[in-house]
């Protein structure tokens, strides 16, 4: 048996048949609107959004960072952490400029590349991961270190100094931080780590791998 269309349903047809083709035209156009190479070709393992301007910043494994403008694309600045080409760990832009951790320092600039200060000590050897957390009115950079003992200290971004330290059970590799209850995590190993920034403790010690009710145990101990 043949099915006969009336001109009315092919038309109906013909035009369902052309809108999904321009809904699926205009998806792919809006996955990617922008992009930028850098011209050394250097891996990028590091990609934020500047929170006070329009820019992005992209910190590359040869130790050079980069800022664009948004949505142009159109490079901002470019410069070297330090002599040595030391790839950044972390990178975090905030209203005067940039700061930038590595594995024994943190760094500090402005939004042109303007070297301002550093702060090397040995609460910042071997760092790990960081993160920086908003408390109050003021900014603390929390930055993990493995070496014989791992620790987890607070830099006071305002005074440029170490104004806590605590003695880890195991290294961290990814450090986040949650302001809405002023948490950081640290996740490394087989674990899952929350740190209460206001009182400075160890709130929760849990295998990524299992449920149930947070273990405390020993997943800091304050110095």
């Amino acid at each position: 048996m043949s099915i006969h269309h009336t001109p009315n349903e092919k038309f109906r047809r013909d035009r369902k048949s052309q809108r999904k083709t321009c809904a699926a035209s205009e998806m792919a156009a809006y996955d990617q609107f922008g992009s930028v190479q850098l011209t050394n070709g250097s891996p990028v393992p590091l990609a934020v959004f500047d929170p006070s301007e329009e820019l992005h910043w992209c910190a590359a494994e040869d130790g050079m960072v980069h800022s664009h403008v948004l949505p142009t694309f159109e490079p901002y600045s470019t410069f070297a952490l330090d002599k040595d080409h030391t790839p950044a760990i972390g990178i975090f832009p905030n209203a005067y400029g940039l700061i930038a951790l590595t594995h024994d320092c943190l760094h500090f600039f402005g939004k042109g590349g303007l070297r301002q200060a550093e702060l090397r000590c040995d609460e910042l050897l071997g760092v790990t991961c960081g993160c920086l957390a908003q408390v109050g009115s003021g900014s603390l950079l929390a930055a993990a270190t493995a070496l014989e003992t791992p620790t987890l200290s607070l830099v006071d971004i305002t005074s440029g100094q170490v104004t806590s330290q605590l003695v880890l059970d195991a290294p961290a590799s990814i450090a986040r931080f949650e302001p809405r209850s002023s948490l950081i995590c640290l996740a490394g190993d087989d674990r899952i780590r929350l740190f209460d920034v206001r009182r400075w403790v160890a709130t929760s010690n849990q295998p990524a791998r299992e449920a149930g009710t947070p273990d405390t145990g020993d997943a800091a101990h304050p110095t």
